[in-house]
């Protein structure tokens, strides 16, 4: 079982490299997003004059600014809605249907290839942007020893759930056919939520609401554990709900595709 897994991903990796010009645009893309989100906070804090937002000094929020850019990078909600919808929708589901394997197992070691694989590459376009971050007068937060290892794990369990949530919006194709009319919507909500945009905190009823929504699991919590805003005691407690939204979506995904695979197989999928 563990060779066909593995095969898996020797296949996926070989397809991620069919692609090397969307591959080199979307880093290209990233390295200038980094620059302009430097120099825009920058000027920001330099006209407003103001000595921190949303509780982060300038040296804090401009890293988390430039961290959602590199986190993000590797989340890729498309790619994921993109793969559910086409084996449901061209009914290849079928063809895993029958083999001996365990289908969420299996689309997730195909999803997270894909994730792990940008979000590698997101770190080393971070480090290639360094050295003109520092000539814009900057520099970029490092944490210590205990918070990089909090920060890898919440990270990393960070990506799972965002790649649960999405694989749910792809299971809709079950029941609406086509999702791309869905997901812009959802991710919009989502990054709102998540503090992609701006941290949640620069407003107590945005952190209330996103305290109650899973988004913010997708990543303020992890770039809070980067920056060491939080004590290490909550970092655990923060990383433990990050698990329990991971057990509450798989279960939600679960019922979604059982209920999905009897109205496909009563369809003659």
């Amino acid at each position: 079982m563990a060779v066909k897994y593995l095969k898996l991903f020797q296949t996926e990796f070989r397809n991620l490299n069919e692609y090397k010009l969307d591959f080199f645009s979307r880093f290209a893309r990233l390295f200038v997003d980094i620059l302009i989100t430097v120099m825009i906070w920058s000027a920001i804090f330099a006209v407003t004059g103001k000595s921190e937002i949303a509780g982060l000094d300038k040296y804090y929020f401009i890293s988390y600014m430039i961290l959602t850019r590199i986190i993000t990078m590797g989340m890729g909600s498309w790619k994921t809605v993109e793969t559910i919808e086409q084996l449901i929708f061209y009914g290849d589901l079928s063809s895993y249907i029958i083999k001996p394997l365990n289908i969420n197992l299996f689309i997730f070691s195909k999803l997270m290839l894909h994730y792990l694989f940008y979000s590698v590459f997101g770190i080393i376009i971070l480090l290639a942007s360094l050295p003109i971050i520092n000539i814009l007068g900057f520099s970029i937060f490092i944490p210590s020893g205990i918070y990089w290892i909090l920060f890898l794990i919440s990270l990393f369990l960070a990506l799972v759930m965002h790649m649960i949530f999405y694989y749910g919006i792809g299971l809709l194709t079950f029941w609406f056919g086509r999702v791309w009319s869905i997901i812009s919507g959802v991710e919009m909500i989502e990054r709102f939520f998540s503090g992609y945009f701006v941290p949640i905190t620069i407003s107590p009823t945005l952190a209330f609401i996103s305290g109650i929504l899973p988004f913010k699991y997708m990543l303020t919590t992890s770039l809070m554990i980067y920056l060491e805003k939080i004590t290490i005691i909550s970092a655990i407690s923060q990383i433990g709900m990050q698990l329990a939204w991971i057990i509450i979506l798989y279960a939600i995904i679960c019922l979604m595709l059982k209920k999905g695979l009897e109205k496909f197989d009563s369809q003659g999928g």
